[in-house]
């Protein structure tokens, strides 16, 4: 089996293993707010209205190496990043709050992007699920998947996603956001630190 093949099946197993341990979140663990539907955005709604139609959806390909440099492309912003992942169910679930986000903060201060620990070998599938979504700010796929390294170079604590990052102006990491039953959190929680 080859090495990337059985590192890939590593990660899968490991994330599995998580959620059987601690378990996805459900409702008795994590409060949502109201979710935006999990589809794209229907026109004539007032979230339509703020996206331009000539916007278009991207996904480019980030190095771990390269994740401090694009930090400091939005040095003097509030910088929220999604990390998450096509196949993961609770990704793809609140997604839509990271594109409300996108549409109602205000660009001046603010930068929503989202990083997809996907495998690239199916960033295909990421950039649909990002047009589905009208992702229209900047989008990208970890060069290394969902390999440890990206885990470890990324800093995403308890090794599983979604996990939020909110920076502030001067690229300080105010808090992070991901899945822990002894600490859940919430979409207002999140709000709140943006």
């Amino acid at each position: 089996m080859p090495i990337r093949t059985r590192q890939c099946l590593t990660c899968v197993i490991a994330v599995l293993s998580l959620f059987a341990l601690v378990g996805c979140p459900d409702k008795g663990t994590v409060t949502p707010d109201p979710e935006p539907e999990s589809r794209p955005v229907e026109s004539g709604s007032s979230a339509a209205a703020s996206v331009d139609a000539s916007d278009e959806v991207s996904l480019q390909s980030i190095d771990p190496q390269d994740y401090q440099g694009l930090l400091a492309e939005y040095r003097g912003k509030v910088i929220v990043i999604d990390f998450w992942a096509t196949w993961c169910v609770p990704c793809r679930k609140d997604f839509p709050h990271t594109v409300e986000w996108s549409r109602t903060l205000d660009p001046a201060e603010a930068a929503v992007l989202s990083i997809s620990i996907d495998e690239p070998a199916a960033r295909e599938t990421a950039l649909d699920f990002l047009r589905e979504q009208q992702a229209t700010f900047p989008n990208y796929i970890s060069s290394v998947g969902a390999a440890d390294e990206a885990f470890e170079a990324f800093d995403l604590d308890g090794g599983a996603v979604p996990h939020y990052k909110v920076y502030d102006r001067e690229r300080n990491l105010v808090r992070k956001f991901f899945v822990d039953p002894d600490d859940p959190y919430d979409h207002s929680d999140i709000q709140e630190t943006i």
